[in-house]
């Protein structure tokens, strides 16, 4: 079966028929509005606000522990900084205390030296001298010696 409409009557209706249906449409969407209302979004924005409470704590406790955790930073960051300096300390007192040692080492070692070089000298005066000595002693024979060598002597 085909419907049929004429022009007119396809032109005369509009999209909604204002009736009693319309009333009656508009009661029962404002019904059911309220009991979605009621029964729906009610609770259900009760447990995102209980939700978001309980949460309020955790959120407190992360703050808190944050901070904890910054101090703590803060504090090794500090005794880092402090050991470092001591250990700068400590370096610089070994290094004089080496360069110290050094020295007096340097000197002891220098004295010695001065001291070897010394009776090295006087031994070699004195065997220069004994030796000297000792050619004198000699020198009287060893010049006869080559006075009649050269005068065609007693060879």
């Amino acid at each position: 079966m085909v419907l049929q409409y004429n022009e007119a009557e396809i032109l005369s209706a509009g999209m909604v028929d204002v009736d009693k249906s319309l009333l009656f449409m508009l009661v029962l969407f404002l019904v059911f509005a309220l009991l979605l209302h009621k029964l729906v979004l009610k609770p259900l924005i009760a447990a995102q606000e209980k939700r978001f409470a309980s949460m309020g704590g955790a959120r407190e406790g992360a703050s808190e522990s944050e901070l904890r955790a910054a101090e703590r930073r803060l504090e090794y960051e500090s005794a880092l900084t402090k050991a470092r300096q001591e250990a700068v300390l400590v370096r610089d007192q070994i290094k004089q205390d080496a360069e110290k040692q050094a020295a007096e080492t340097l000197e002891v070692v220098g004295a010695e030296t001065q001291k070897q070089v010394a009776e090295g000298q006087a031994l070699l005066a004195d065997t220069a001298t004994k030796a000297r000595a000792d050619m004198k002693a000699h020198i009287e024979a060893l010049s006869t010696d080559l006075a009649s060598r050269l005068l065609g002597g007693k060879a």
